[in-house]
């Protein structure tokens, strides 16, 4: 397995647990603290765009990959999706801590 598809299970993974932690968190009633999202929700349009950034994503840096030489710049390109995908890791584990303490308590 190399970097690229590290890098793009890494988005993948973070999304899911992202998506699945707020819609569980949603379901006990926690609330969004998101006003972006908060809107997106009201008007049903959040999986849409949560899935339309992820294709972006996607589709910009595989096109920009053969642009750039597979030097330096392919790493560079290579972190958009790696940073995005564990920002996303990161808060479907806040949300994941959350659910647990609840359960726990």
């Amino acid at each position: 397995m190399d970097v690229v598809e590290i890098a793009y299970l890494l988005l993948l993974f973070g999304v899911l647990l992202d998506d699945i932690s707020t819609f569980i968190g949603l379901q006990m009633e926690f609330r969004e603290l998101n006003p972006h999202v908060v809107s997106l929700m009201e008007r049903g349009l959040w999986p849409i765009v949560d899935v339309a950034i992820l294709i972006t994503v996607a589709l910009a840096t595989e096109y920009l990959d053969g642009l750039v030489e597979r030097s330096l710049g392919r790493r560079a390109l290579i972190a958009f999706p790696a940073t995005l995908g564990l920002l996303r890791l990161l808060m479907g584990l806040h949300n994941t801590a959350l659910l647990i303490s609840v359960f726990l308590s």
